[in-house]
C-alpha cells in the first residue's frame, strides 16, 4: 500500500455526524512506511486533517488518530487511540481504546477500532462502541489504486 492511494466507501456509521462520510470522497494513503510505523491519511473530499498511525511496540501494535485543526496544528483530541490486547490474526488486528482516550474522549473509553487487510482487495478501518450500539466502518478498494499524481 505504500505510496499508493485508495478510494472508499462508508459501509456502516450509526450516527448522525456519520452521513458527511457517505457523500464524500474518501481516499487514503499511506504516507510512512517503515519497520514500525505506518501513517495512513485519510481524505475526506478536500480535507485531508486526518491520519491512523499505527506503530509496532514489544507487545503489540498501537493505532492511534491525528487529527489537525484548520491552522493545521493539532486539534484537541489528537492522539485518541489504543492498543492491541490480543495477538489478532495476520489480517485483522483490534484496537481496544486506552486509558488517555477515555480521559480525553469519556464517550470513547469503551471504543475498540479494528483494521482489516485483504491484500489487493480490501483495507477496511472500523469502529465499534457496543454498549451504545455505535459503529462506523469504511471499507478501500485495494484492488485498483488512484493515480497518484
Amino acid at each position: 500500500m505504500c505510496g499508493q492511494k485508495y478510494s472508499g466507501q462508508l459501509t456502516v456509521g450509526t450516527e448522525e455526524s456519520d452521513r458527511k462520510f457517505g457523500y464524500a470522497d474518501l481516499v487514503i494513503d499511506a504516507r510512512r512506511c517503515t519497520s514500525d510505523a505506518i501513517d495512513i491519511g485519510l481524505s475526506v473530499d478536500d480535507d485531508h486533517s486526518r491520519t491512523w498511525m499505527i506503530r509496532r511496540h514489544d507487545d503489540g501494535l498501537s493505532l492511534h488518530h491525528r487529527h489537525l485543526g484548520p491552522d493545521g496544528k493539532e486539534d484537541a483530541t489528537s492522539g485518541y487511540g489504543g492498543y492491541t490486547a490480543e495477538q489478532g490474526a495476520p489480517g485483522l488486528q483490534q484496537f481496544p481504546a486506552d486509558e488517555n482516550t477515555g480521559q480525553m474522549i469519556p464517550a470513547a473509553a469503551t471504543n475498540v477500532w479494528s483494521i482489516e487487510i485483504k491484500p489487493n482487495e480490501s483495507f477496511t478501518y472500523q469502529l465499534l462502541r457496543e454498549e451504545e450500539q455505535r459503529q462506523f466502518r469504511i471499507v478501500f478498494d485495494l484492488s485498483t489504486p488512484l493515480d497518484s499524481s
